[in-house]
């Protein structure tokens, strides 16, 4: 697994300070952990640091950045924004199919699935983005 940058933040470059926050997505090539802080785990829990803006900062990292597609061939690893757990194995949504259930997820008036954690109880908020479920906030 490719680890970017262990000691520090990958987004805002601060130390990690013992956070055990990352953002993990697997490509055809290659799997990736993003390492996050505190602090921008907060952003990503409240919605305000998408998994987009992270995948797009990767790839202008790597120097590609007119010719990847980030979301083409990249599965992002499902996990609780709260503690980090792993949310289920199966996030892909097929196109034309309905959205994946978990057995006690919710679907909101928005069309927005919220999953409780097993581990710590949060809610995490499911959204569709780029053909799989990606939890984007926590509610």
């Amino acid at each position: 697994m490719s680890l970017i940058g262990a000691a520090v933040c990958f987004h805002c470059q601060r130390e990690l300070e013992g956070s055990p926050f990352q953002v993990a997505f697997h490509t055809a090539t290659d799997d990736v952990s993003l390492p996050l802080c505190r602090t921008c785990q907060e952003l990503r829990q409240g919605g305000q640091l998408p998994v987009e803006l992270l995948l797009q900062q990767w790839l202008y990292a790597l120097g590609a950045r007119e010719e990847l597609d980030p979301f083409q061939d990249t599965l992002v690893t499902l996990v609780c924004l709260g503690c980090g757990a792993q949310l289920g194995n199966l996030s892909t949504v097929a196109v034309g199919a309905a959205q994946l259930m978990f057995a006690d997820s919710r679907r909101m008036p928005d069309g927005s699935t919220v999953v409780p954690c097993a581990g710590c109880r949060r809610s995490n908020v499911l959204e569709s983005r780029f053909g799989q479920l990606v939890a984007v906030r926590l509610w």
